[in-house]
């Protein structure tokens, strides 16, 4: 069973203030009336265009070939938590990274509760997503607010803990949330830090067409850089969704039970980060969602694709702040009251993001039920992704990402 898991810590701290008074806001409680002004398909919509300039962002500020898969649905989900403490202008920055600046708080609650239901009913013992929160916090040197809690524990199911502000209970937090694939997601601390709020998705599932194991082989591929690189190609022959124009060739990669599926985008022309760049994050998320089941062939494919298991680790503060969350990791601009009260202002101090990505050859039929086709004249098509590419884990009828990838070197974690 592939395994997929994303973990992402929000830290709060405080600002001493002295003698100074701080203006506490005057909370417009219409604000949290659960009613959304936009669709459910909107709200998708909206985080697969979030999802898209996030994935890019990342990809220019890091140029290399390295792997790198990230989680937006975790960063998204971890963000609306956060909102339900900001106001004003820091409230606005975080509505406008979900693209959701025209919904209240209680909307984007509402619609991320419908999110967390629809993955819940969808879920079987061969394909599912958990979704876990918490917020962990010094009692000692913080009073939260009784009203963000409810939200928190109402539209996000999220864990309350109080009685222990350790590095070892968040990590054995993160350790249960993530099955033990992730044990340590901080080492220290900070001596202002008051708050962590975390969050956690965990995707298993079985391929609906799979690979076989018997002939995945060890295969040599140059790098663009020059360097070569060795890693495990596995092989499927059997019907897959495909699609190819003058630009790319694409796999949907489906998932038992067709609850979620995972789009593999390979580049004919450019290198993978000039056609990133090209694209940005508009026209990514606009190519994703073009990429549905209508536009692709369902007929036999022969497909080469290389197993993967790659582990990132991040602190992604400054990617947030660049795609314009500014105000939340300002001292003294951070508009947070609504999480509580402390011995001054709260701000974020740093969001750090881990995930870990394992795909192999198992499916529910196995290698079983699957051969390869060897008549001369009924050879079918070939799609190889022997070069960079890109990977979108999504939701089929919503077409959210979960989990977003860009694999440079298959050889290397």
């Amino acid at each position: 069973m592939n395994r997929f898991l994303a973990l992402l810590i929000v830290s709060v701290a405080f600002v001493q203030c002295g003698n100074e008074n701080i203006d506490l806001p005057i909370v417009n409680e219409t604000e949290y009336i659960e009613t959304t002004s936009s669709s459910y398909e909107e709200f998708s919509n909206s985080l697969n265009l979030s999802a898209a300039n996030l994935f890019v962002e990342l990809c220019q500020s890091d140029k290399s070939d390295a792997n790198q898969v990230i989680s937006p649905l975790s960063i998204q989900t971890a963000t609306a938590l956060l909102l339900n403490g900001a106001h004003e202008n820091t409230a606005k920055e975080l509505k406008q990274f979900l693209n959701l600046e025209n919904e209240t708080i209680g909307g984007i609650n509402t619609h991320f509760s419908n999110l967390s239901k629809k993955t819940q009913e969808s879920n079987t013992i061969s394909s599912y997503l958990n979704i876990n929160n918490a917020a962990v916090w010094d009692n000692s040197k913080m009073t939260m607010n009784s009203s963000f809690l409810n939200r928190l524990e109402n539209s996000f199911s999220a864990d309350h803990i109080d009685d222990n502000f350790t590095v070892n209970e968040v990590n054995t937090w993160a350790d249960n949330a993530t099955d033990g694939l992730i044990k340590e997601v901080i080492k220290e601390i900070q001596d202002e830090e008051v708050l962590f709020l975390l969050n956690a998705l965990l995707f298993r599932g079985d391929w609906l067409n799979g690979f076989i194991p018997d002939i995945t082989q060890t295969v040599s591929t140059q790098l663009p850089n020059g360097d070569i690189t060795e890693y495990d190609m596995m092989l499927s022959d059997s019907d897959h969704y495909q699609f190819e124009d003058e630009e790319i060739q694409a796999v949907n990669m489906k998932f038992a039970d067709e609850a979620y599926e995972m789009i593999v985008i390979q580049p004919k022309n450019e290198e993978l980060l000039d056609f990133i760049n090209i694209k940005g994050g508009k026209g990514l998320a606009d190519l994703l969602l073009t990429l549905s089941d209508e536009v692709f062939l369902k007929s036999r494919l022969v497909l080469r694709f290389p197993k993967l298991e790659v582990k990132y680790k991040e602190n992604i503060s400054e990617t947030l702040i660049a795609l314009g969350i500014v105000d939340a990791f300002s001292n003294s601009s951070a508009r947070l009251d609504s999480l509580g009260m402390s011995g001054g202002n709260l701000f974020v101090s740093r969001i750090l993001h881990d995930t870990y990505f394992k795909l192999d050859e198992k499916g529910v039929e196995g290698a079983a039920v699957t051969t390869v086709g060897v008549a001369a004249n009924s050879v079918p098509p070939s799609f190889t992704f022997d070069k960079p590419f890109i990977l979108c884990l999504r939701t089929s009828a919503d077409k959210i990402p979960v989990f977003m990838g860009k694999i440079g070197d298959p050889g290397i974690e």
